[in-house]
This record gives C-alpha cells, sequence and structure tokens, in this order.
C-alpha cells in the first residue's frame, strides 16, 4: 500500500516478504492443472488434439462406450473402440460419434495381438480394460500389448503390475483393486512407493483421490457421493486418455481428476446425488470451460 511509504514516522520499520503458500494447498489438483494440460489449435486439424483408442468389452458393453465419449467431450479428434465381436453391434449403437472395430469371438485374447497392435499404431494413447470382466488371459494380453504403444491408460481389468520401462502410463485403481494387483493398502505412501517401483503414474481413486508418480504427489477433492454410481470411473480413464494424448502422465492425471470430479460436481448442482455416468460426460466440456475461464 504506498501510504506505507508516505507516512514512515507512523509506520515505522516496513518489511516485505513472502508469506508462501501452504504446502496443503499446493498439493492439491485445481483449475490451473486443466489449464496447463488443455490444448488446442487454432491452425490444427483432424487428428491434431488426439487419437484414442479404447480396449476393452466383454461382460459389459457400456464401459468402453462411455470411456470414448468421455475422451471425446475432453477434446480429442478420434475415438476408436476395439471390442469382441460378440458385443460389436451394441457398442457401435450407442453413438454415432464412435468408430468401432471388431475382433473375434466373445473376449479379446492372445491371438488378437497383433490385430491390434496395428490398429493402436495409428493412435498417440491406448486406454484399457474397462468391461472386460471373467477374461483370464486378457491381463497376458495387456503386458504383451503395452510393449508396443508408446501411452498407455490401465483400468480395471486392463490394470497390471509389470509396465515396459519406455512406456508413458497410468494405472487408475481403487482402493480394492490396488489392493488387489499390488498387495498393499491403498494410501499415499503405498501408492508412491509403487508408482516409483513400476515407473508410471498411478490415479488412486477415492473420496479423495491420490495421484503420484512416485516423486510428485497431488490430491484431488472435486467429486462428490453421487459419483459412486457405475461408469464414472470409466469416464476417468477416458479423460485421463484424452489429456495423455498432448502431456506427459503426471500432468494428466492430475487434470482428469480434477476435470471428472468438477463435471460430478456440476451434476450435484443439477440433479442432486441422483444421476448416472452419462450425465456426468455432457458436464465434461463445461468443467473443462469453467477451469479455463477461471
Amino acid at each position: 500500500k504506498p501510504g506505507l511509504l508516505e507516512a514512515k514516522e507512523i509506520v515505522g520499520e516496513l518489511i516485505v516478504k513472502d508469506i508462501g503458500i501452504p504446502k496443503e494447498i499446493e498439493m492439491l489438483t485445481g483449475p490451473g492443472d486443466v489449464k496447463i494440460t488443455y490444448k488446442r489449435f487454432e491452425a490444427g486439424h483432424k487428428g491434431n488434439h488426439g487419437r484414442i483408442l479404447i480396449v476393452g468389452g466383454g461382460e459389459y458393453t457400456g464401459a468402453p462406450a462411455l470411456a470414448a465419449l468421455a475422451s471425446y467431450y475432453a477434446g480429442v479428434d478420434i475415438a476408436t473402440l476395439v471390442v469382441p465381436e460378440s458385443i460389436y453391434s451394441i457398442v457401435a449403437s450407442f453413438s454415432p460419434n464412435l468408430i468401432v472395430r471388431k475382433v473375434s469371438g466373445d473376449a479379446i485374447t492372445l491371438k488378437h495381438l497383433d490385430e491390434i497392435v496395428e490398429i493402436a499404431k495409428r493412435h498417440h494413447v491406448a486406454v484399457i480394460g474397462m468391461g472386460v470382466g471373467r477374461n483370464e488371459e486378457f491381463k497376458e494380453f495387456v503386458a504383451e500389448f503395452l510393449k508396443d504403444v508408446d501411452k498407455a491408460v490401465l483400468d480395471a481389468d486392463g490394470l497390471i503390475s509389470d509396465i515396459p520401462e519406455d512406456i508413458e502410463c497410468i494405472l487408475t485403481p481403487h482402493a480394492g483393486e490396488f489392493k488387489k494387483v499390488f498387495g498393499l493398502d491403498a494410501n499415499l505412501e503405498n501408492a508412491k512407493k509403487v508408482a516409483e517401483k513400476i515407473g508410471a503414474t498411478i490415479l488412486l481413486k477415492g473420496r479423495e483421490d491420490i495421484i503420484t508418480d512416485g516423486n510428485q504427489v497431488k490430491i484431488n477433492k472435486s467429486g462428490n457421493a453421487g459419483m459412486t454410481v457405475g461408469g464414472t470411473g470409466d469416464i476417468l480413464a477416458g479423460i485421463a486418455g484424452a489429456f495423455l494424448a498432448l502431456n506427459d502422465p503426471f500432468r494428466s492425471a492430475c487434470a482428469s481428476a480434477f476435470v471428472n470430479g468438477r463435471a460430478g460436481d456440476l451434476c450435484l448442482d443439477h440433479f442432486g446425488c441422483n444421476y448416472t455416468a452419462y450425465d456426468l460426460i455432457k458436464m465434461i466440456p463445461r468443467a473443462i470451460k469453467e477451469a479455463l475461464e477461471f
């Protein structure tokens, strides 16, 4: 305040110091993560903002479709799904926006590896695991598939503990999945330990999401109790894939956790706690726009 300088005899000694930001606040995700992560190019063309491959489906038909639609609403240009032939017609009918490819049979297995790897080569990110259900061979497929892609998001039945060194990867387990895959209780210390060990970013879903790459840590507090509805995790994986197309895993995980939760909070304002995953998808653009204008 300039007046302090004009009245030195009254003010006495004047000290200017940086009061800092509490560590707990610095650790929180927020609109700033979205501003850093979300990109749109004025001179861009189709494909510049991300080509996402969704690999999943089997027992559940909606999960991979929700992930693909979420990635569109988060900004990608192309979202392609690969699903078993047995559910192809159902998944393809969900939306005219979806590009759906089928592989033979009722489940994705190692016999489809080469075929899906070829499709993956035309995409920036693979999002893997939603809706697979009972498929003992799928984790073997994922382990081999990751050797041939540059970026991936692993969710649900796609979660594995052995991640190749040369891949940028986000894992999105909830507490039960974290315990099942890594044999450890789901907490910040163990998430950080696992992320460092496997060389990937962990987005541990919970009432407060924990995001860590083994070095950096952030906490996401957006979201509400209405998000216990089925499908919100599939949506998170789709958003994470969209952001990962143009960013590093840790930054993408932070932004996607915040946007997913904020979209849920917008649903809460509009519907109360009783909304569906599809309602949440429609709020993703609003959550991103709000963050960019913050």
